[in-house]
Formats: C-alpha cells, sequence, structure tokens
C-alpha cells in the first residue's frame, strides 16, 4: 500500500462503496426470498370476454414489489385468475402468484 494520504482516502471510500452496494444486494435478496409463493392481486376492469382491459405487465408487477421490471419474466397476463411469475434478482429465484381479479 502507499503512504499518499489521498490514495489512502481513495481506497477506503471505494472499499467502503463496495460494502454498501454488497449490503444492498443482500438486502434485496432477503426481500426477494421472503416472496416466494406470495400472491399479488390486482384489480381490473374486464370486457365481455372476461379478460382484463389493460394487460398486467412486468413493469407493474415490479413496481408493486420495487424492484426492476427486467428481472421478472412473463408475457402481459390479461387472464382473469392465477397465474405464475418466475423473478430472479441477484441469484435469487423465485415464484409468485399473480392474481387478476375484476373490479367492482
Amino acid at each position: 500500500m502507499t503512504n499518499d494520504p489521498k490514495a489512502q482516502k481513495f481506497i477506503t471510500e471505494r472499499i467502503e462503496r463496495k460494502n454498501k452496494q454488497k449490503e444492498k444486494k443482500e438486502k434485496k435478496a432477503k426481500e426477494i426470498k421472503s416472496l416466494d409463493g406470495k400472491r399479488i392481486v390486482f384489480k381490473v376492469k374486464v370486457n365481455k370476454k372476461n379478460e382484463a382491459y389493460k394487460a398486467i405487465t412486468a413493469k407493474d408487477i415490479a413496481v408493486r414489489l420495487k424492484i426492476d421490471s427486467r428481472k421478472i419474466f412473463i408475457k402481459p397476463i390479461k387472464k382473469i385468475g392465477e397465474t405464475k411469475v418466475k423473478i430472479n434478482v441477484e441469484s435469487v429465484k423465485n415464484e409468485i402468484k399473480i392474481v387478476l381479479e375484476e373490479e367492482k
């Protein structure tokens, strides 16, 4: 290591940043693990075919879960009922259930 104070400060700050990033990732992974098997309900307006007017997308689910929508692997959901959705965040793979219910 170097004796230069500026270099020491730079190295210390970099290590602290990496530790904070690691803690943040671990916290998010723990949150995702806690979601395994949970149900998220969306109330939607339906048409005569008993399908949602507006499809529920990965972005809608991500907003509810407060995660990146690119970590959710689904096609837009229009069918009323329960659909299983896979989530992959920080090497944690889980499956949640998305439920579309008719808005009354």
